[in-house]
């Protein structure tokens, strides 16, 4: 009787040399470093930077943003080292994934309820939603492919867990990028939007990694 696929990876985890890891942590540095730079390098080429910038730094919402962009990075990238290595699972890691998230509901909460019932739709929606959560998720696929080339030079046995930690680095990476050239600064529209296209980028790679990540 063919085994299954669960017993078959605990197998693998079991007999496994153990995973190396600093080289998990320095390879992942480098592939979010490279990665990060080429959907900067993209953003500024296809789309430019804000041209604020020198001002901008002043609202507090800006700074806000920035914030949440790389604490939902920082909090990916060390979900997604733990996960590369064989006989992790995602699921005691849920709740550090959830905090950025968390923490930016709040501020767009605290937002909404402070404003008019006519100031909420352009609060969430802004201008350009459709915009964000198009071009966000495309800023992420090439932090994605370093990150599942780091995976596949690993061994992760939660593929699905895995694979979900690697996309919402990619696409926190990606928000970052984005960030240099949005002037949508919103809480709720970051809430909404820019933190909805980081989820969807998480969801694909959960659905792709166990196609893209096989030992």
């Amino acid at each position: 009787m063919a085994l299954q696929t669960e017993d078959l990876i605990a197998r693998l985890a079991a007999d496994a040399r153990p995973v190396d890891a600093h080289r998990i942590l320095r390879t992942t540095l480098v592939a979010a470093t490279l990665g990060l730079a080429a959907a900067i390098l993209m953003v500024v080429e296809t789309i430019g930077m804000r041209r604020d910038w020198a001002t901008a730094w002043g609202d507090p919402r800006v700074l806000a943003k920035i914030l949440f962009v790389l604490t939902a990075a920082a909090a990916a990238a060390l979900v997604f080292v733990r996960l590369a290595r064989p006989g992790r699972t995602l699921k005691p890691l849920i709740g550090l994934l959830a905090l950025p998230f968390a923490g930016i509901a709040v501020l767009a909460s605290i937002e909404l309820g402070m404003a008019g019932p006519q100031d909420m739709p352009a609060l969430v929606f802004g201008s350009s939603w459709t915009f964000c959560l198009t071009y966000l998720p495309l800023y992420a696929i090439v932090p994605f492919g370093a990150l599942v080339a780091v995976l596949r030079s690993s061994a992760p046995t939660d593929l699905r867990g895995a694979g979900f930690a690697a996309g919402l680095f990619a696409g926190s990476l990606a928000a970052i990028a984005y960030a240099v050239h949005c002037t949508e600064d919103a809480m709720a529209f970051v809430a909404a939007w820019y933190a909805g296209a980081i989820l969807i980028v998480g969801l694909l790679g959960a659905l792709l990694a166990p196609r893209l990540v096989r030992w």
